[in-house]
């Protein structure tokens, strides 16, 4: 669960808290290593790119220590446009999200892979440099010219620098259907910022190994190297940019395109362009839930749906496991082709954002549907939650087990300021107040419940849901307790027990019968339980309160003299 567990951060972002993820999204903008333009003349690219320290105008951040101490932790989102392709002198957060294209987009054939050739180069020499392959360690290699004549280090030109070793992944892009900036152009070839989904096939095809090592993109001066990622470094995973919602239409098209391109190429080893299938979503009460989200045809076929309405709603009311399981099972009904849907079944599946606001305004607000409570323990509770119930998703295909590999939470911190304090706080809107953290880098609720989360899962992956059928049942009734199954090396096991309910209920009692219990896990060498300990989520706490028990007169008593059960998930550690 350490690698499960995520974080949406920049690199300008205070380094003592994204440490403590064993997964980091990093949003990564194209300026923050070309800088800006110097005439305020749209072209290509063509400023010097720099790591060490970079061109952000958020920090002069150096990459090369960011990376090294996050090593192998962190996938960079290599965002869209480099200012030079608008004349931007200056960072414009809504300019620099449209589609990484010199020129003219309605004179430009935008499913050419060539028209992606500066977005490919800037991903390649990223992989070369840290990557595990040091391209500049053979003199006069075609990337260490490359490199040599478009890095420049600590002022200096040709430093050479490649293989770094400190990155395992890259994504290409940050939803590439974003469809909300475009008005006259949406769901059109020739929109500024949404791409259809064969555009970004393209992209993909283009940047994944250069087209498959096509000639458009054989670096200057040598005829047998590309560009391309994986052409850089054959070692880095390639993750695909995390659509915003589930486009299935959208998915299903992008996937027939990225086949058609690369299926009669030999040199396109893999004939779809990523490694990582990523995806995003966030709960709203939009009416339509779980399975019947993914069935609503006009969702399904939508381009342009946000899929938000007035207020958030919990995992579990959104019925996200299920939802996600669901999605999975049309998707691969609706691919015609056998041979897509067998390599698609081998990638790994990223969900990179979701979360909560701590906002009045939001329709992502932390609101209770019943009961009042504040926004933050709110958050805390359902940001949990969430990532406990993305972990139980999995889904059968043919002989494999797919699973969600990676979780990441939007953010790690507030993009507004609010004090603590202010339990609904009336400022901000969407995605201002999602954050673990304030804008001042204090703390939350949410922090502390999802660093707790860690401390005591992180050794572990998640088993099974040990209570489907709803054998245990609370002593007073009510809605059953989600109890799911963790396990973890030197037999570390793990219960994580919640009331799936948005009510602010607490203080439920359950009293879980071992031999029921045993028999649900159906392990053979835990045959008997003498004790266990419970961790309960404090404030102010990475670690929990915890307190052992022994085991009476057969059962797991959870309850006043122990630790009842509430909205907030608790940990029962056995034996």
């Amino acid at each position: 669960m350490k690698d499960f567990i995520g974080i949406n951060t920049r690199s300008s972002d205070n380094l003592r808290y994204i440490e403590q993820f064993g997964f980091i999204r990093e949003y990564h903008e194209w300026s923050d290593d070309t800088g800006f333009d110097s005439d305020n003349t749209p072209n290509c690219p063509q400023n010097p790119l720099r790591f060490n320290p970079s061109n952000s105008q958020a920090a002069m951040i150096d990459l090369d220590r960011f990376y090294e101490r996050l090593s192998g932790r962190v996938s960079p989102c290599l965002k869209w446009l480099a200012p030079e392709m608008r004349g931007l002198e200056t960072y414009n957060p809504v300019v620099q999200e449209q589609k990484p294209i010199c020129g003219q987009l309605s004179t430009i054939d935008q499913e050419l892979p060539e028209s992606y050739l500066d977005y490919t180069r800037w991903a390649s020499i990223y992989a070369a440099r840290y990557g595990s392959n040091d391209v500049c360690a053979y003199p006069g290699s075609a990337y260490g010219t490359l490199i040599n004549n478009w890095v420049i280090d600590k002022d200096q030109n040709g430093a050479g620098i490649s293989g770094l070793g400190r990155l395992k992944y890259l994504e290409l892009g940050n939803e590439p259907d974003k469809w909300w900036y475009d008005s006259e152009f949406r769901n059109k070839p020739y929109a500024l910022w949404q791409m259809m989904p064969e555009q970004y096939a393209t992209l993909l095809h283009a940047a994944y190994d250069g087209a498959g090592k096509s000639a458009g993109f054989s670096i200057t001066g040598a005829q047998s190297s590309f560009l391309g990622v994986k052409n850089a470094d054959p070692e880095i995973k390639v993750v695909m940019g995390g659509l915003s919602n589930f486009r299935g239409r959208y998915i299903v098209q992008m996937l027939d395109r990225a086949y058609a391109l690369r299926n009669a190429n030999p040199e396109a080893k893999a004939k779809l362009p990523f490694d990582v299938f990523n995806i995003h979503h966030y709960l709203s009460n939009t009416g339509k839930v779980g399975a019947a989200y993914i069935d609503d045809n006009a969702l399904w076929n939508t381009y342009d749906y946000l899929g938000l309405n007035s207020t958030g709603i919990s995992p579990e009311q959104g019925q996200l496991r299920q939802l996600y399981i669901r999605f999975f099972e049309r998707l691969f009904s609706e691919i015609g082709n056998d041979s897509i849907r067998d390599e698609l079944s081998a990638k790994e599946f990223w969900l990179t954002e979701f979360g909560y606001d701590t906002n009045n305004n939001s329709p992502i607000r932390a609101k209770l549907s019943q009961g009042s409570q504040s926004f933050f323990t709110t958050q805390a509770q359902w940001l949990a939650r969430t990532y406990l119930e993305l972990s139980a998703v999995e889904y059968a295909y043919k002989d494999q087990k797919i699973v969600l590999s990676r979780a990441a939470a939007f953010d790690l911190r507030d993009m507004g300021d609010a004090g603590e304090g202010d339990l609904y706080n009336p400022n901000g809107w969407l995605y201002t107040h999602c954050g673990l953290l304030s804008f001042d880098f204090r703390p939350k609720r949410s922090w502390y419940f999802v660093q707790t989360l860690i401390d005591v899962l992180g050794e572990t992956r998640f088993e099974k849901d040990i209570n489907t059928d709803g054998l245990f049942q609370f002593d007073d009734g009510g809605q059953s307790p989600r109890i799911y199954y963790y396990k973890g090396e030197s037999d570390r096991r793990v219960l994580a027990i919640w009331s799936p309910t948005a009510a602010k209920i607490s203080g439920k009692h359950l009293k879980i019968p071992v031999d029921a219990l045993l028999s649900r896990i159906g392990e053979q060498d835990l045959n008997t339980l003498d004790s266990f300990t419970v961790i309960d989520i404090q404030p102010f706490s990475t670690h929990g309160h915890r307190k052992g028990y022994y085991v009476a007169d057969g059962n797991i008593f959870l309850d006043d003299a122990s630790s009842a059960v509430s909205e907030t998930p608790l940990f029962v550690v056995l034996g």
